[in-house]
């Protein structure tokens, strides 16, 4: 019985996204790192500028590319920027349609 349960605990390999230092545990892959394979002893790291969302990643297209600080700064004002020029569109589009109206009811 103690023969088959260490057997039990060192034959069974760590499922993908999780490692082993060959004392039977199982540890989930930290975060940026990836393990495809079964009863591995560390992860895979995502390749530069690549980066998981979660700890356990059992899949290398589960790397994302991450965006630089800069980056992000220039998209939100990018939409900030559509943002009000979309809103400055649609307020002129009311105040032109409410323009027609009134001048079409002014000339009855």
């Amino acid at each position: 019985s103690t023969r088959s349960g260490r057997c039990l605990q060192q034959c069974l390999a760590c499922p993908p996204g999780y490692y082993s230092n060959g004392d039977s545990i199982c540890r989930r892959c930290h975060k940026g790192l990836y393990q495809d394979l079964y009863g591995k002893s560390r992860c895979f790291s995502c390749k530069e500028g690549y980066n998981t969302s979660v700890a356990g990643a059992h899949l290398s297209t589960q790397c994302e590319e991450q965006l630089n600080s800069n980056e992000w700064n220039i998209l939100y004002i990018l939409s900030i920027v559509f943002l009000v020029i979309f809103s400055i569109i649609i307020v002129y589009c009311i105040y032109s349609i409410w323009r027609f109206n009134r001048d079409s009811h002014n000339d009855v």
